[in-house]
């Protein structure tokens, strides 16, 4: 802070001046991306339900997110993409806690910073705390994205080879 105080006011060129697009997102663009998770996650439940039922996946649609659960333990164990399209439903949020209840499991819920106000003091007054902070970090795509270098193929996964993916990562 002293340093900060003698040194020259006057202003600077940083690099976040300098760039071409936001570093921040609206909360229309932190929808789209948290509910891109959501339908990553739904899909990754959607397999688990096809090769394990007995794990009881389920995917909810709740205040235009999803709430997925995919099994035990699962990373993909969440409420995603909620707080964009207006206030809390108690009532179905009762009902998605009683469902994780039912498998086992807390709803754990990823709510964005943008996401309604409401949805933060409801879920506190609930009893949730929060467990951590994640900051999605993006870039525009267009020109500055290299080509894919020969030799290196890119395509979707077929769900024959989920199994296969799965011990990759």
């Amino acid at each position: 802070w002293r340093e900060a105080r003698t040194s020259s006011l006057e202003p600077r060129a940083s690099s976040l001046e300098t760039r071409d697009f936001p570093v921040f997102c609206p909360p229309g663009l932190a929808a789209r991306i948290d509910r891109a998770e959501g339908r990553l996650c739904s899909a990754i439940a959607d397999a688990v339900g096809a090769t394990q039922p007995d794990f009881l996946p389920l995917v909810a649609e709740i205040a235009g997110g999803r709430a997925i659960f995919a099994g035990p333990e699962s990373p993909t164990n969440k409420m995603i993409g909620v707080g964009f399209d207006g206030p809390v439903d108690e009532e179905a949020l009762s009902a998605l806690e009683a469902e994780f209840a039912a498998r086992g499991a807390k709803l754990q819920a990823e709510i964005a910073t943008l996401a309604e106000p409401g949805w933060h003091a409801c879920l506190i007054g609930r009893g949730y705390t929060p467990s951590g902070f994640e900051n999605v970090l993006g870039h525009p795509l267009g020109a500055a994205v290299p080509a894919v270098p020969a030799g290196i193929d890119i395509e979707r996964v077929a769900p024959s080879e989920l199994d296969l993916l799965g011990e990759v990562m």
